[in-house]
């Protein structure tokens, strides 16, 4: 297989995996990918061994890219702040130490007092349209709402936060899209502008702690009142921006999924059936994330490689 038919499956692969998570599901043992160069685990028994033999599958590159970077994107990135391990590439102590504040961060009481946040930005987006009569509704809301609703869980202030969703789907794009090398810069561009923006937060932090989750990682991560030194900036940018990425890219997903789901199923009978009695919605919110991750994949490698 050449390197451009593997680029190309590779993308097919992204367009439509459930063939190929059918197909190892019925295979014994794991199913090998030339694609990604990697072992498919499908099974929820072999996930969960994975998932517990920390020690055998790191998580030390789950983030890694999939699209090597251009010299021109290489070019740019330095002038932002290098990554570091998060919550999400980390293992052991390390993890257990990024994990904490965003447990402290993301209580039972601290989303319950988002609710009312979230429900007025969401009905302020669909008052935006519903006179239209029709939305493209993943430009319309599906991008906008959970953007809004993670930035005031960081604590931006809202006038900061379209930049921040874009630089966040330009971080996506970079690691995960395939782009000219043009194409990389420019969204290398963006990333960097990102992380400069999320850097005068955690700076502000340091000296004006709030009750929000930027106040919450940089006491956590950087404890004390010392002017933060460049390694702890570097690490809170890296764990805000992986924060506020995941934030909003999984639930912009799974709106956006739930709907084509409920729309395609059976002639929108499922819809109809939401509409008419809206007490069932929570229940298919659930269903809809077991149906239809939004994240496909993490990737879990020997330590050290």
């Amino acid at each position: 297989m050449t390197w451009h038919d593997a680029r190309a499956r590779r993308d097919e692969l992204y367009r439509d995996p459930y063939p190929l998570y059918d197909r190892a599901r019925r295979a014994e043992g794991l199913t090998y990918v030339p694609e990604f160069d990697a072992w498919l685990v499908a099974r929820d028994q072999d996930v969960r061994e994975v998932l517990l033999r920390a020690e055998d599958f790191s998580s030390a590159n789950s983030l890694r890219p999939d699209i090597p970077l251009s010299e021109a994107a290489l070019g740019v990135l330095p002038r932002g702040f290098g990554p570091r391990p998060t919550v999400v590439s980390s293992d052991g102590a390390a993890h257990r130490r990024h994990r904490a504040p965003l447990n402290r961060g993301l209580s039972a009481a601290r989303v319950a007092a988002l609710l009312p946040y979230a429900r007025a930005c969401a009905e302020e987006l669909v008052e935006g349209f519903a006179a239209d009569g029709s939305a493209e509704l993943v430009e319309a809301y599906a991008r906008q709402l959970p953007g809004m609703v993670v930035g005031r869980l960081i604590g931006l202030d809202p006038a900061d936060v379209p930049a921040a969703v874009h630089g966040g789907y330009r971080a996506e794009e970079l690691l995960f899209r395939p782009l000219s090398p043009q194409g990389q810069a420019a969204a290398a561009e963006d990333v960097v502008a990102l992380q400069h923006l999320l850097d005068g937060y955690v700076r502000d932090r340091r000296a004006r702690p709030r009750d929000d989750m930027c106040s919450t990682m940089v006491a956590a991560l950087a404890p004390g009142d010392a002017e933060l030194t460049l390694e702890q900036r570097h690490e809170l940018v890296t764990s805000l921006q992986n924060l506020l990425i995941a934030g909003f890219l999984t639930t912009s997903a799974l709106i956006a999924t739930m709907l084509l789901h409920l729309l395609g199923d059976d002639d929108g009978r499922q819809w109809r059936m939401l509409r008419d009695d809206p007490s069932l919605v929570p229940a298919a919110v659930e269903e809809a994330v077991r149906h239809d991750t939004a994240i496909q994949a993490f990737r879990r490698s020997p330590p050290g490689r």
